[in-house]
């Protein structure tokens, strides 16, 4: 017999060793009933566990020779041939957190950049998203690194600027959730929460029993929601539907519950506590999802992988309170992203907390940098006494010796934050301050309206008094700017004049809306 011949008895030999030990191997684990209980978990699938099983020791030298090959591929820039093959392992090795966030960041970046189309590269972004919160945390439920990795695809790769095309992914998100969650504030998640949890409590709640006898009287099943989708008004069920308003509510909450709860993978309860220790927040958003993959009781918790994530966190909600608040307006089907001053409190908390238990030079910074925009923007949305109330407290911790009025460190941080340059002009500057008021009037953000007003007011007001011995330099007068960007805006947006007015004289008669500001403030 040939060497060759011989070697290749030997490799049957071992092939049908190694066989005969993964079904003694099998058979023991179902004698102990391990392979039972492994094909019973509802986390993996039976044809994934026997898979598991069959191949025995072997199975981690497939996992390796797979992962090797799919580096391979990934360094060559074949991500889509990588892609398939860390599907496989997943399924292989499925407790495997570090697989799980590599297919997923290679989904979101590499194979997302390789398509032009925004719409295309959201695609790519949304599955990894999926992968992630519907696929692995399904079989590792409290592993920190897949929560972490989750919260930064809706930080960076969502919430970043760094692609052109950032834009049109918070806005497709957004439309996404507006699906589940038509407000995405607290009052809405406070309904969901008090809705019935299963069919059967629905069924016993007060009204839902007549409700649905009056459907199936029309031959309507109120609860066939694929052929039926509630909504937050009866259907017609005859006579008295009228007067089934809140059982046709119970209905309809019951529904979104289970929605928000079984399709996005949220648990209302968390929500809600994750809304009051870093909130409000706008659940359309990204950064309130961020906040909520991330949000733990201690710093600690926010480090896996000999990685900190907290800065995710923390960027967040600076980011939510910069663009954290959706105005839509039916009228003209748009969607507006502005401040959500309700969170300056709840940043500054923890920026004061962070500070005290680790304190960092850059950490310091961020918070200086945080409230000199507050304080710029409390002002804007007319919270003029709150804005105050912040500039004390920064001018105490950072201004020291070399105090500046009020009125000047306002004007100079109101032009940073309106990214104004020595080259863009105060005129133009009041002028497009003065067109925002119309903006914000149509869509029904009073607070915003009156802000704006009160800005242009105060440039214009310093302009005239720094100017007031060269009238060459002086403005027209602020009425004149006022009407001229009032009929720019009716001839951009078509709006009617009237209406615009009363929008104003209503805007210019309501008080300021009430605002947590933090540890050193108060309510007003």
């Amino acid at each position: 017999m040939t060497k060759k011949r011989l070697i290749q008895l030997a490799a049957i030999v071992l092939a049908i060793a190694g066989l005969v030990w993964n079904q003694s191997q099998i058979d023991t684990y179902h004698a102990k009933g391990d392979l039972n209980r492994m094909v019973d978990n509802p986390n993996i699938p039976p044809s994934l566990a026997v898979t598991t099983f069959a191949l025995g020791p072997m199975r981690a030298l497939t996992v390796d020779a797979l992962w090797w090959r799919a580096i391979e591929q990934q360094d060559r820039g074949e991500y889509f041939d990588a892609l398939q093959l860390t599907s496989w392992i997943t399924q292989l090795q499925p407790n495997f957190s570090s697989i799980w966030t590599y297919q997923a960041f290679n989904m979101a970046y590499n194979i997302s950049h390789d398509f032009a189309d925004p719409l295309d590269r959201w695609q790519w972004i949304d599955r990894a998203i999926v992968l992630l919160r519907d696929e692995a945390l399904k079989y590792n439920p409290q592993d920190k690194v897949i929560r972490h990795e989750l919260a930064r695809l809706y930080f960076d790769r969502i919430g970043s600027k760094i692609d052109p095309h950032a834009a049109e992914f918070r806005n497709q998100w957004a439309l996404k959730m507006r699906d589940y969650l038509p407000r995405g504030d607290t009052e809405e998640l406070q309904r969901l929460a008090a809705a019935a949890e299963s069919l059967e409590v629905l069924q016993k709640r007060p009204g839902v029993a007549a409700y649905i006898a009056a459907g199936e009287a029309q031959q309507i099943d109120v609860l066939d929601f694929e052929a039926y989708s509630p909504i937050d008004r009866p259907l017609n069920v005859g006579p008295d539907a009228v007067n089934m308003q809140a059982a046709a509510l119970e209905v309809f909450h019951f529904y979104q519950r289970r929605r928000v709860e079984q399709e996005l993978k949220l648990d209302i309860e968390r929500m809600l506590s994750v809304d009051g220790q870093y909130g409000p927040l706008d659940w359309r958003l990204h950064q309130a999802h961020a906040i909520y993959w991330l949000a733990s009781d201690t710093m600690n918790d926010m480090v896996s992988g000999n990685l900190n994530y907290g800065h995710i966190l923390r960027q967040s909600m600076i980011s939510s309170f910069r663009e954290g608040r959706m105005f839509y307006s039916k009228e003209h089907n748009t969607m507006t992203m502005t401040n959500n001053v309700q969170i300056i409190g709840r940043i500054h908390e923890h920026m004061e907390n962070l500070l005290a238990n680790d304190y960092s030079k850059a950490a310091d910074n961020e918070h200086k940098r945080f409230l000199e925009e507050a304080i710029a923007v409390l002002y804007i949305y007319n919270l003029n006494s709150l804005a105050y109330e912040t500039y004390e407290h920064y001018s105490s911790h950072y201004l020291g010796d070399n105090p500046i009025s009020y009125e000047t460190f306002l004007a100079q941080s109101i032009e940073q934050v309106l990214n104004a340059d020595g080259s863009k002009g105060r005129q133009a500057i009041i002028e497009a301050s003065l067109y925002e008021v119309f903006k914000w009037l149509d869509i029904g953000h009073v607070d915003r309206a009156n802000g704006s007003y009160n800005l242009s007011q105060l440039l214009w007001k310093r302009h005239q008094a720094k100017y007031h011995e060269a009238p060459a330099k002086q403005l027209p007068p602020f009425m004149d700017l006022f009407m001229a960007e009032r009929d720019k805006y009716i001839a951009a947006s078509g709006a009617d004049l009237d209406k615009l007015g009363e929008k104003f004289g209503a805007a210019r008669r309501k008080g300021a809306t009430r605002v947590y500001i933090g540890p050193t403030g108060h309510k007003q």
